[in-house]
């Protein structure tokens, strides 16, 4: 089977409205999850959260998987059986995220 020019951008063009309608599908699913879940059979029911005080932010839930890596690996950042490598970051991204995050080894 051959394809035109024409053919072809039809295609195309109905390729990219497809994927915004799914885009937009899914930003709708998102609002919506923001006060409500998606139960076994698809249907949305309302659901609580928790106080807002009472959830991590995302940086400090990384901190804090950071340094308990670090502690199972005895500070060991480079190398083999390294936070680096468990965490499966570069060296110098995880030393990145380190410094950023202000992580310090504690003191013997």
């Amino acid at each position: 089977m051959c394809l035109n020019a024409a053919c072809v951008t039809k295609i195309s063009v109905d390729n990219q409205a497809c994927v915004r309608y799914q885009n937009s599908c899914c930003f709708r699913l998102i609002d919506a999850s923001k006060s409500r879940a998606v139960d076994d059979t698809g249907a949305l029911t309302r659901t609580t959260f928790p106080d807002s005080s009472a959830m991590l932010s995302l940086a400090h839930a990384v901190r804090r998987h950071i340094v308990d890596v670090l502690q199972k690996s005895n500070w060991w950042i480079a190398g083999r059986g390294g936070t680096a490598e468990i965490l499966g970051l570069k060296r110098t991204t995880l030393q990145s995220k380190i410094k950023k995050l202000g992580i310090q080894r504690p003191a013997v």
